[in-house]
Protein backbone atom coordinates (compact mmCIF):
# COMPACT_ATOMS: atom_id res chain seq x y z
CA UNK A 1 0.00 0.00 0.00
CA UNK A 2 1.32 3.35 -0.84
CA UNK A 3 2.66 5.82 2.06
CA UNK A 4 0.89 8.98 0.81
CA UNK A 5 2.50 10.45 4.00
CA UNK A 6 6.22 9.28 3.27
CA UNK A 7 7.10 11.44 0.34
CA UNK A 8 6.57 14.81 2.53
CA UNK A 9 8.61 13.33 5.53
CA UNK A 10 11.20 12.41 3.00
CA UNK A 11 11.39 15.41 1.64
CA UNK A 12 11.83 17.38 5.44
CA UNK A 13 14.87 15.12 6.43
CA UNK A 14 16.37 15.58 3.53
CA UNK A 15 16.71 18.89 4.48
CA UNK A 16 18.31 18.22 8.05
CA UNK A 17 22.06 19.45 7.87
CA UNK A 18 24.79 17.39 9.14
CA UNK A 19 26.03 18.62 12.44
CA UNK A 20 28.76 21.40 12.03
CA UNK A 21 31.37 22.60 14.64
CA UNK A 22 31.05 26.51 14.85
CA UNK A 23 33.94 27.59 13.50
CA UNK A 24 32.70 31.73 13.60
CA UNK A 25 30.82 34.18 15.59
CA UNK A 26 27.17 34.31 13.90
CA UNK A 27 24.86 36.57 14.34
CA UNK A 28 22.07 34.24 15.26
CA UNK A 29 24.50 33.20 18.67
CA UNK A 30 24.25 36.88 19.29
CA UNK A 31 23.57 37.28 23.56
CA UNK A 32 23.79 40.14 25.97
CA UNK A 33 23.75 39.89 29.86
CA UNK A 34 22.59 42.90 31.71
CA UNK A 35 22.60 42.67 35.35
CA UNK A 36 20.17 39.60 35.57
CA UNK A 37 18.12 39.96 32.35
CA UNK A 38 19.98 38.02 29.66
CA UNK A 39 18.96 37.64 25.83
CA UNK A 40 20.37 35.09 23.48
CA UNK A 41 19.39 34.39 19.66
CA UNK A 42 18.59 30.97 18.24
CA UNK A 43 22.03 29.89 18.59
CA UNK A 44 21.33 29.24 22.35
CA UNK A 45 23.38 30.35 25.75
CA UNK A 46 26.58 30.60 26.48
CA UNK A 47 26.49 26.87 27.31
CA UNK A 48 24.93 25.77 24.50
CA UNK A 49 27.17 27.87 22.26
CA UNK A 50 30.35 26.44 24.60
CA UNK A 51 29.47 22.60 23.67
CA UNK A 52 29.09 23.53 19.99
CA UNK A 53 32.16 25.50 19.69
CA UNK A 54 34.35 22.08 21.31
CA UNK A 55 32.37 19.59 19.06
CA UNK A 56 29.60 17.76 20.82
CA UNK A 57 26.93 16.20 19.11
CA UNK A 58 23.48 17.63 20.20
CA UNK A 59 21.10 15.45 22.54
CA UNK A 60 18.43 17.25 21.27
CA UNK A 61 18.72 17.67 16.95
CA UNK A 62 15.92 19.33 15.33
CA UNK A 63 13.32 17.06 14.57
CA UNK A 64 10.36 16.42 11.82
CA UNK A 65 8.19 19.48 13.42
CA UNK A 66 11.50 21.64 13.05
CA UNK A 67 12.15 20.90 9.66
CA UNK A 68 8.88 21.45 8.79
CA UNK A 69 9.47 25.38 10.53
CA UNK A 70 12.72 25.98 8.50
CA UNK A 71 11.23 24.95 5.45
CA UNK A 72 8.17 27.02 5.35
CA UNK A 73 10.35 29.77 6.71
CA UNK A 74 12.74 29.00 3.44
CA UNK A 75 9.12 29.15 1.07
CA UNK A 76 8.29 32.63 2.60
CA UNK A 77 11.91 33.76 1.66
CA UNK A 78 11.23 32.31 -2.14
CA UNK A 79 7.73 34.22 -2.22
CA UNK A 80 8.99 36.84 -1.08
CA UNK A 81 12.03 37.07 -3.77
CA UNK A 82 9.03 36.77 -6.28
CA UNK A 83 7.25 39.28 -5.06
CA UNK A 84 10.29 41.70 -5.22
CA UNK A 85 10.39 40.64 -8.52
CA UNK A 86 6.92 41.44 -10.01
CA UNK A 87 7.41 45.25 -8.08
CA UNK A 88 10.53 45.36 -9.74
CA UNK A 89 12.40 46.32 -7.04
CA UNK A 90 16.46 45.85 -7.24
CA UNK A 91 17.33 43.61 -4.89
CA UNK A 92 20.26 40.56 -3.72
CA UNK A 93 19.54 37.46 -1.13
CA UNK A 94 21.47 35.87 0.95
CA UNK A 95 23.99 38.22 1.21
CA UNK A 96 27.35 36.51 3.16
CA UNK A 97 29.70 38.77 5.13
CA UNK A 98 32.81 37.99 7.11
CA UNK A 99 34.06 40.74 9.39
CA UNK A 100 37.09 40.65 12.27
CA UNK A 101 35.69 42.04 15.37
CA UNK A 102 38.32 42.86 17.75
CA UNK A 103 38.14 38.93 18.92
CA UNK A 104 39.93 35.86 18.14
CA UNK A 105 37.56 34.60 15.71
CA UNK A 106 35.81 36.06 12.91
CA UNK A 107 31.47 37.02 12.62
CA UNK A 108 29.97 35.54 10.09
CA UNK A 109 26.96 35.63 8.86
CA UNK A 110 23.93 36.03 5.86
CA UNK A 111 21.88 38.36 5.21
CA UNK A 112 18.12 37.48 3.91
CA UNK A 113 17.68 40.38 1.91
CA UNK A 114 19.23 43.55 0.49
CA UNK A 115 16.46 45.93 -1.08
CA UNK A 116 17.63 49.25 -3.14
CA UNK A 117 14.99 52.19 -2.19
CA UNK A 118 15.15 55.59 -2.95
CA UNK A 119 16.98 56.27 -0.78
CA UNK A 120 19.80 53.75 -0.39
CA UNK A 121 19.76 50.10 0.37
CA UNK A 122 17.81 48.47 3.48
CA UNK A 123 17.99 45.01 4.93
CA UNK A 124 15.04 42.73 5.09
CA UNK A 125 15.08 39.67 7.91
CA UNK A 126 12.37 37.82 7.11
CA UNK A 127 10.50 35.18 9.86
CA UNK A 128 7.65 33.27 10.65
CA UNK A 129 5.72 32.36 13.55
CA UNK A 130 2.68 30.64 15.14
CA UNK A 131 0.23 30.25 17.60
CA UNK A 132 1.63 32.22 21.07
CA UNK A 133 4.47 32.46 19.09
CA UNK A 134 2.38 35.14 16.99
CA UNK A 135 0.40 36.51 20.26
CA UNK A 136 3.96 38.07 21.34
CA UNK A 137 3.77 40.12 18.07
CA UNK A 138 0.26 41.21 18.63
CA UNK A 139 0.29 42.03 22.51
CA UNK A 140 3.52 43.79 21.90
CA UNK A 141 3.95 45.42 19.11
CA UNK A 142 7.92 44.99 19.04
CA UNK A 143 10.23 42.73 17.47
CA UNK A 144 11.55 39.71 19.23
CA UNK A 145 14.55 40.77 21.06
CA UNK A 146 16.45 37.68 19.85
CA UNK A 147 15.76 38.73 15.87
CA UNK A 148 16.38 42.42 17.29
CA UNK A 149 20.45 41.62 18.36
CA UNK A 150 20.69 39.54 15.22
CA UNK A 151 20.27 42.78 13.20
CA UNK A 152 22.77 44.76 15.08
CA UNK A 153 24.83 42.47 14.06
CA UNK A 154 24.16 43.12 9.92
CA UNK A 155 24.47 46.51 10.84
CA UNK A 156 28.15 46.93 11.87
CA UNK A 157 30.03 45.21 8.72
CA UNK A 158 28.53 45.64 5.97
CA UNK A 159 29.70 46.65 2.67
CA UNK A 160 26.50 48.48 1.65
CA UNK A 161 25.58 51.52 4.09
CA UNK A 162 22.93 49.88 6.48
CA UNK A 163 20.51 52.22 8.35
CA UNK A 164 17.33 50.40 8.40
CA UNK A 165 16.13 47.02 8.33
CA UNK A 166 12.57 45.99 8.28
CA UNK A 167 11.48 42.72 10.31
CA UNK A 168 8.56 41.15 8.58
CA UNK A 169 6.75 38.46 10.51
CA UNK A 170 4.25 35.63 9.02
CA UNK A 171 2.01 33.38 10.75
CA UNK A 172 2.25 29.91 9.30
CA UNK A 173 -1.25 28.92 10.69
CA UNK A 174 -3.40 31.95 9.66
CA UNK A 175 -1.47 34.18 7.59
CA UNK A 176 -1.33 36.57 9.88
CA UNK A 177 1.40 39.45 9.34
CA UNK A 178 3.26 42.03 10.49
CA UNK A 179 6.17 43.95 9.97
CA UNK A 180 8.91 46.44 11.94
CA UNK A 181 11.21 48.61 11.57
CA UNK A 182 14.46 48.93 13.29
CA UNK A 183 16.77 52.02 13.38
CA UNK A 184 20.92 52.11 13.61
CA UNK A 185 21.35 53.33 16.69
CA UNK A 186 17.70 53.23 18.25
CA UNK A 187 17.83 50.24 19.91
CA UNK A 188 18.04 49.07 24.00
CA UNK A 189 20.58 47.04 23.43
CA UNK A 190 24.23 47.82 21.43
CA UNK A 191 26.73 45.69 19.09
CA UNK A 192 29.43 45.79 21.77
CA UNK A 193 27.06 44.57 24.39
CA UNK A 194 27.14 41.33 22.22
CA UNK A 195 30.95 41.32 21.23
CA UNK A 196 31.08 41.21 24.99
CA UNK A 197 29.31 38.23 25.27
CA UNK A 198 31.37 36.37 22.73
CA UNK A 199 34.51 37.96 24.55
CA UNK A 200 33.20 35.93 27.68
CA UNK A 201 32.64 32.49 25.98
CA UNK A 202 35.98 32.85 24.12
CA UNK A 203 37.34 33.21 27.69
CA UNK A 204 35.60 29.81 28.62
CA UNK A 205 36.52 27.84 25.55
CA UNK A 206 40.48 29.00 26.23
CA UNK A 207 40.23 27.25 29.55
CA UNK A 208 37.53 24.62 28.35
CA UNK A 209 35.73 25.35 31.01
CA UNK A 210 31.72 25.00 30.66
CA UNK A 211 29.63 27.93 31.54
CA UNK A 212 27.17 28.26 33.93
CA UNK A 213 23.49 28.10 32.51
CA UNK A 214 21.58 31.02 31.25
CA UNK A 215 18.13 30.11 32.14
CA UNK A 216 16.38 27.16 34.06
CA UNK A 217 14.35 24.00 32.42
CA UNK A 218 11.08 26.09 33.19
CA UNK A 219 11.89 28.43 30.38
CA UNK A 220 11.41 28.28 26.42
CA UNK A 221 15.13 29.00 25.83
CA UNK A 222 15.86 25.10 27.56
CA UNK A 223 12.37 23.95 26.36
CA UNK A 224 14.07 23.94 22.75
CA UNK A 225 17.69 24.03 23.12
CA UNK A 226 19.82 21.48 21.04
CA UNK A 227 21.29 20.14 24.36
CA UNK A 228 18.51 20.07 26.86
CA UNK A 229 19.31 16.51 27.79
CA UNK A 230 23.00 16.95 28.43
CA UNK A 231 22.48 19.99 30.74
CA UNK A 232 19.68 18.61 32.67
CA UNK A 233 22.24 15.70 33.09
CA UNK A 234 24.74 17.84 34.20
CA UNK A 235 22.63 20.13 36.54
CA UNK A 236 21.64 17.05 38.16
CA UNK A 237 25.31 15.93 39.79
Amino acid sequence: MHDSILPVETYLRSKKKDFKVQEHHHPSSARVAIGDKIVCGVGGCLRAQYWNWMGVEPTNPINLNGLHNVTIGHAYEDWYEEGLKILGKEYQREVAFKADIGLKYQMSGRIDFLVKEDNGWEGVELKTSYGRGMDYYKKTKKPKESYLLQMLCYFEYLEKPIKVFHNPVFARDNFYRTTFKIEKGKTEYTFKQIVASWRELEGFLERKELPPRDFNDKDYQCRYCAYKNKCNKEVRK
